[in-house]
């Protein structure tokens, strides 16, 4: 009877950790849509960081928003020419004027600020 009761008990335990493998697996599965996937860098870029860097390394590169228009944040638009043919211009990954839902609206204002305090650190540079 007791080897019953531990066969039963062994059985349910190995079940109960296998399903919740499974249930992880599935999970981790479940992927974003590739235009939130094409943002999943500013949940954790740093522009002060990044714009030091890119000095550093002499690349005065403005970032761009992509879309209809070309876009750069944080720049006054009256020098916009001027700056790009004194310090060029990158496009900033994954920016678009298509928005497609809430959570991606919410991640290019985050990639909008970002490119803003770049762009601003690089400025101080580049002229």
């Amino acid at each position: 009877m007791n080897k019953k009761i531990i066969s039963t008990f062994c059985f349910i335990f190995l079940l109960g950790c296998n399903g919740g493998e499974k249930a992880s697996q599935e999970s981790a599965s479940v992927k974003e849509p590739e235009y939130l996937q094409a943002l999943a860098w500013v949940k954790t870029s740093d522009a002060r960081k990044d714009a030091e860097e890119s000095i550093a390394r002499k690349d005065y590169r403005l970032f761009v928003f992509a879309g209809r228009g070309e876009n750069m944040p944080g720049i006054d638009p009256a020098q916009k020419e001027l700056l790009l043919k004194q310090c060029g211009k990158q496009y900033l990954p994954g920016s678009t004027d298509a928005i497609r839902d809430k959570v991606h609206q919410q991640r290019l204002k985050q990639a909008y600020n970002y490119a803003v305090a770049y762009n601003q650190q690089l400025l101080k540079h580049c002229q």
